[in-house]
């Protein structure tokens, strides 16, 4: 707008001299060696105009003769920066489609068309990416190294050689390079989570729980999102095992009962610890509330303890009979704690044909089987093997028994303690898989064995509807 304005202006003084020019008309005259000439005023001054014209016209060429070999230096390093980034392109898309091959050759010929002066940033990026697709891991590192001397790539290359070592679980030289490297980083979540995984890789579980931000131990597990809250619980529960004292276990075990009130484990060792501080009511209202949201096996034994303790307090001279009568009546409570077809009495029901044999109430012991072949169907192993124990009990019937056993051999094996990375069947939970120790991998599920054939006890065989996973998925903070 303004170069237009100022265009106009001059145009209007161009056309104010030449009126004034015709409305004062004259002559000029030239004597140059002896030679006289009258030439007419308006004549001059248009030759004078010309000449400008032609001067400025003639400077222009030669400014742009002279600029010429920086302008096509600059047009060749954008035309060869465009193919060169249209290449790269290229080569990423060739290596996400699985083609390495590909990705090399477009590599090859990004770098033949990219000028010299170019960033290599993105071409060190892509030939990393293809010496991990290779698994040409000495080469990866030496290109991730050349980053790091690339003012723009050197946190990607710091960033990639930081994953690599942990991947491969070289936790002291992660650390050593994150401090080398300490006065370049700036805080940010990528960040916390190599911080996270070093202290999971190394077992610093308090540095772990540290680096937790408080406001996530405090939501339950659907308001989590970036931090797999099972995760949380297994390091809560590391944590609390470091702790020398039962009051400060406790803390962190409600820590992780407030992630999930469901969880097994940290029920029962919430519970454990209640009742070592003669605070069975506190143990009864956790459990209770458990149970009513999602019935699991591994809670019958706490209910046994909570049991156990109440009727040592409350009834010191009860006989043998009356503490089984007493205990029957208990679990028969707790069978009735859900409506008869729902899914969630199964537990209940398991529970209390396991105490009716054991307390010789035979028709009670049938009459919850039966229960339990309706709700869970088809039947699973266990209740083969408690159909099993109850012939064994009551009619002393072997050949029945070992019917029994062989449905539950053939039956769908319930859902037990196993490790997802080493298939190992586990009696009871632990936040580290032994012996391999590894983290946050034992979850509730079918263990896909046969349960009839398995090592574990009878009496710790769980089951249920409720699966329980805990996956740990690359240091996710």
């Amino acid at each position: 707008m303004v170069k237009s304005i100022w265009h106009a202006c001059k145009f209007a003084l161009v056309i104010l001299a030449v009126i004034w020019v015709k409305d004062h008309p004259g002559q000029v005259t030239i004597d140059w060696l002896g030679e006289v000439r009258t030439i007419s005023l308006s004549l001059i001054l248009l030759g004078l105009i010309a000449v400008i014209a032609v001067s400025s016209y003639v400077g222009r060429i030669f400014a742009y003769i002279r600029k010429l070999p920086d302008t096509m230096r600059r047009y060749r390093y954008m035309q060869g920066s465009l193919k060169g980034i249209e290449l790269l392109t290229a080569g990423y898309a060739a290596l996400a489609g699985g083609d390495g091959d590909a990705a090399e050759k477009y590599l090859t010929k990004a770098r033949a068309k990219l000028p010299e002066t170019f960033e290599q940033g993105l071409a060190l990026s892509l030939e990393a990416q293809i010496a991990k697709d290779q698994g040409d891991q000495p080469r990866r590192k030496k290109i991730l190294e050349q980053m790091l001397g690339h003012d723009k790539t050197a946190m990607i290359g710091l960033r990639g050689l930081l994953a690599d070592l942990m991947e491969t679980r070289q936790y002291a030289q992660a650390k050593a390079l994150l401090e080398d490297h300490q006065t370049k980083l700036k805080s940010g979540t990528w960040l916390s989570q190599i911080r996270y995984g070093l202290a999971l890789g190394q077992e610093d579980w308090e540095q772990a729980r540290a680096l937790i931000p408080p406001q996530k131990l405090r939501r339950p597990l659907a308001a989590q999102s970036s931090q797999t809250p099972t995760e949380m619980i297994a390091l809560l529960h590391l944590s609390a095992e470091t702790k020398p004292n039962d009051k400060e276990m406790l803390q962190d075990l409600k820590a992780a009962l407030k992630l999930d009130e469901t969880f097994p484990p940290t029920i029962a060792k919430i519970c454990a610890i209640y009742l070592k501080m003669k605070k069975p009511r506190k143990a009864a209202a956790i459990l209770d509330k458990a149970w009513a949201k999602a019935p699991h096996p591994d809670l019958v034994p706490v209910f046994d303890s909570v049991f156990e303790f109440t009727i040592k307090k409350n009834n010191k001279k009860s006989t043998k009979a009356d503490i089984t009568q007493s205990r029957l009546k208990y679990f028969k409570k707790l069978a009735a704690r859900h409506q008869a077809e729902s899914p969630l009495a199964l537990e209940g029901h398991i529970a209390l044909a396991d105490k009716a044999i054991e307390a010789k109430d035979w028709p009670l012991a049938r009459r919850s089987l039966d229960q339990c072949d309706a709700l869970s169907s088809p039947p699973t192993a266990r209740i083969f093997l408690l159909r099993a124990k109850l012939e064994e009990h009551q009619n002393n019937d072997s050949l029945a028994a070992s019917h029994f056993r062989e449905e539950a051999d053939q039956a769908l094996p319930d859902k037990m303690w196993v490790c997802t990375k080493t298939g190992h069947v586990y009696a009871q939970w632990s936040p580290l898989a032994l012996p391999h120790r590894s983290f946050n991998t034992i979850c509730w599920s079918n263990p896909g064995v046969s349960v009839a054939n398995s090592d574990i006890p009878e009496s710790v065989l769980p089951g249920g509807n409720t699966v329980y996973l805990l996956d740990h998925n690359s240091q996710k903070i």
